[in-house]
């Protein structure tokens, strides 16, 4: 044994500490002053025990659990207090612990037991507290080796320096940190016996029972105490393992409730699951086909889908149950209720503010009567017509404000208004300019749309509809025309212009004849919101008048 040769002081040194506490090694142990004498106060002796009483005081820590050389085969195993698994335990020691001669002989404790050690002439017990090995020969103890500190490392620090670990690293709640790699242990394979395996490491293939074209994996075995993970592939892709959800097959695997059992069949594929407690394993991830499709809904967070090819809808069929159904998809053909030639739909529930849809009869010879009206859930249609559905080339596209359902367009779509027949008092035909849509919260003077005649009509009157009434006063809008000198009502007075009343949403009494000719500028102006407390929003304005014959060639 070749152990250092320990410094030590010279004379002047030593007396140069005298009656000091030492600070070299942190210890603060007091030096004995050397003129300290049988008649000093403590005396010389009280000072002396005093010293030792100190050293023995910093030695009784790390000798806790030392293995003492007693004599023969025989060691002595001082008192401890240690924690395994969790549990703080203490061990009284032991006087004397017989050896087993010409072996080794590996002294540990374990869980089971804090007053008599452990021995075994193999190897330390997985799990338990190290305490030394002890080398016999001929009737004698040759060596004792200090194994006390392997419990603070647990042959961490040596697989860490590339030797391999002979059993778990246990980090006792510390970190890992500045990891650069983790790697594990290539995959096992596991064949599947009655529907459940029994994994043996973190990454498993798995295989059909028999070899079958497939089979279902509903229970994996769990390791009572553990939270561990569990990473899953199929051993061989012509052999197709679909592992079942609990509440769908399997008993105590809980994969994710949008995608349910998930069928592992493709070299890509994998599942990777999480032991949450002593008896079920919970989904944590799976393979998913980016061309698959997506099975649960897709969540931009309000940014914008970008270079988007194609936006295909999903087409859903939609029978009318007492003037209704729920909205399922964007795209819905409609059918009547009980397949009758003609059925009004009312309204269509579960809208939210946003959500876009497009209506289509599902059959030519049904036809499908959208209802216009004011309300929850119902459809606020721009001509303020109700629109008879009589064709699957008919179709009607809205979108809902928050409370019902709004007319964005439709087929055929329907600028005008016409109707071809004579008029023999005028000699006309009617002529509809509209709808004109001012949207939200309406601002007087702010609140302006400008459109230009393409043709002479005669103004009749004008309409206005809005979504949110008015609150405290009437919503007063107005008819403007400049022909090229400055705009100017067409009415004489508010009496005759566009007023929705307080509380109400409609005012079709605003009549007055008014020559238009072509090039004219027709503006719509908002003169009063009706505000205080609350303004009217979202207008509607139709203007209706008299359009002169015009002979059509056939």
């Amino acid at each position: 044994m070749a152990n250092p040769t320990l410094p030590t002081l010279t004379e002047e040194q030593a007396a140069a500490l005298g009656g000091t506490a030492d600070s070299d090694h942190g210890t603060k142990v007091l030096y004995i002053d050397e003129n300290r004498g049988p008649d000093s106060s403590p005396k010389i002796i009280t000072a002396l025990q005093q010293q030792i009483w100190q050293m023995l005081l910093l030695i009784a820590g790390p000798s806790q659990g030392q293995v003492i050389d007693v004599g023969g085969l025989n060691v002595g195993i001082r008192a401890l207090r240690y924690t395994i698994g969790g549990v703080s335990k203490s061990y009284d020691g032991q006087a004397t612990v017989a050896m087993t001669d010409d072996n080794d002989n590996y002294l540990y404790l374990d869980g089971s037991s804090s007053t008599t050690v452990q021995t075994s002439t193999s190897a330390f017990a997985a799990g338990s507290f190290h305490l030394a090995k002890v080398t016999c020969a001929s009737g004698d103890i040759t060596s004792i080796e200090d194994r006390r500190l392997e419990n603070c490392q647990v042959n961490f620090a040596t697989a860490w320096a590339a030797n391999a670990a002979t059993q778990d690293v246990d980090f006792d709640d510390n970190a890992a940190q500045n990891v650069k790699g983790l790697d594990v242990t290539d995959a096992s394979e596991l064949t599947i016996s009655s529907g459940s395996i029994t994994p043996t490491q973190f990454m498993h293939t798995v295989d059909t029972e028999g070899d079958a074209a497939s089979d279902d994996l509903d229970t994996i075995a769990t390791t009572a105490g553990k939270r561990q993970f569990l990473l899953l592939m199929p051993e061989n892709t012509a052999r197709a393992v679909t592992v079942l959800s609990s509440g769908g097959g399997g008993p105590n695997i809980y994969l994710n409730p949008n995608y349910g059992s998930y069928t592992m069949n493709n070299s890509n594929d994998f599942l990777l699951l999480y032991q949450q407690d002593d008896t079920d394993w919970v989904e944590v991830a799976r393979y998913r086909d980016a061309l698959s499709g997506f099975t649960v809904d897709v969540n931009a967070n309000s940014y914008d889908l970008l270079n988007l090819g194609i936006l295909d809808f999903w087409i859903s069929s939609k029978s009318i149950a007492s003037g209704t159904f729920a909205l399922e998809h964007t795209w819905t053909q409609v059918n009547t209720e009980f397949s009758a030639a003609t059925d009004d739909l009312d309204t269509v529930t579960g809208g939210v503010s946003g959500n876009l849809l497009l209506l289509q009869p599902v059959n030519t010879a049904r036809t499908v009567v959208v209802k216009h009206a004011v309300g929850a859930d119902k459809f606020l249609l721009a001509n303020g017509n109700d629109f008879a559905m009589e064709s699957t080339e008919h179709f009607l596209l809205c979108i809902h404000n928050g409370t019902q359902w709004r007319e964005i367009a439709r087929a055929p779509y329907e600028c005008r208004d016409l109707i071809i027949a004579s008029d023999s008092e005028h000699d006309a035909i009617p002529y509809t300019v509209g709808p004109i849509h001012i949207a939200g919260a309406l601002s007087a003077a702010d609140s302006v749309i400008e459109m230009y005649a393409v043709e002479d009509f005669t103004i009749k009157n004008a309409t206005g509809r809005v979504v949110t009434a008015p609150s405290g006063g009437s919503c007063i809008v107005d008819v403007q025309v400049n022909t090229g000198g400055g705009f100017a009502s067409i009415f004489a007075s508010d009496g005759e212009r566009i007023q929705i009343a307080s509380g109400a949403y409609v005012d079709t009494s605003a009549t007055k004849w008014h020559a238009i000719s072509q090039g004219d500028v027709i503006r719509i102006s908002v003169l009063s919101t009706g505000g205080s407390p609350n303004g009217a929003e979202d207008l509607t304005v139709m203007i209706n008048g008299r359009a002169p014959m015009v002979d059509v060639e056939p």
